[in-house]
């Protein structure tokens, strides 16, 4: 009974891990700082409104290269 429960928990280890990296992948991917500011500053922002916002919370650098970025939560 030991060697059935460590072997499902070696076998469902690989899975949890392919869920968490396909969950970052896709949020990743899908939220750009253009839809985070859209979200933020509404669908009716005008194009250098988004563009300094963005350039002023510093989503227009690299993640690693950006000291000043914040989260999310505190964008606003």
């Amino acid at each position: 009974m030991k060697e059935y429960i460590i072997r499902r928990i070696l076998f469902s280890l690989p899975v949890i891990f392919g869920v968490m990296l396909i969950t970052f992948i896709l949020f990743f991917f899908l939220t750009t700082p253009r839809n985070i500011t859209r979200q933020i500053l509404g669908d009716k922002a005008k194009k250098e409104v988004i563009e300094s916002w963005i350039k002023l919370k510093g989503l227009d650098e690299p993640y690693f290269f950006n000291n000043n970025q914040s989260s999310i939560s505190n964008c606003q």
